[in-house]
């Protein structure tokens, strides 16, 4: 497979848009806060869709970032409609989950997205049955396999939540779009 193919525009954009929000926030040091879901609160139902975009730190966003493009990008290579409809209702509905769910705390970063992504990608592949959604859940389990045991870390900073609601929504988005091919 060409590098074209694997390297697609798609999440390089999104990453990238991540990262504008990432730099903004230093001349708007209220972004955070604003793009932040803030749990059970009308006004944090901005987050719902605001969070990937807002990070804490270099360290934070740093260890987004890498998972998120390759995810991505194995995602996007089951098709641009795919990847965006699943990448809008990942965000949405793992948003959703964190902001009814999560301890009063702003929640922000991508990764419930990156989490959505992972279990979106394997599900997808043990529901469609194809070579390469199967051959991309297989890559995805021996490289970030390790991703299961951090569902539930509960960790001061980091929030349980968003990896728990995303995954969650992948998963779930996964198992009842894909149609089962035999």
């Amino acid at each position: 497979m060409a590098i074209k193919k694997i390297i697609t525009f798609e999440p390089c954009f999104l990453l990238a848009l991540i990262w504008f929000f990432y730099f903004l926030a230093f001349i708007i040091p209220s972004l955070n806060y604003i793009l932040g879901i803030q749990p059970r609160t009308l006004t944090g139902l901005w987050g719902v869709v605001g969070s990937p975009f807002a990070h804490k730190n270099l360290f934070h966003i740093g260890a987004n970032s890498i998972p998120l493009l390759v995810l991505g990008a194995l995602l996007r290579m089951q098709g641009r409609k795919l990847y965006w409809q699943a990448t809008l209702s990942i965000i949405v509905l793992g948003g959703l989950g964190t902001w009814l769910i999560s301890p009063p705390a702003t929640v922000i970063g991508a990764s419930g997205l990156v989490f959505g992504y992972w279990a979106f990608l394997i599900v997808y592949g043990i529901k469609r049955r194809s070579l390469v959604a199967i051959a991309i859940a297989v890559v995805v389990l021996i490289f970030y396999g390790t991703m299961f045991f951090s569902l539930l870390y509960a960790a001061p900073g980091i929030s349980w939540a968003a990896h728990f609601c995303g995954a969650v929504a992948g998963g779930g988005i996964a198992w009842f779009w894909t149609p089962t091919h035999k």
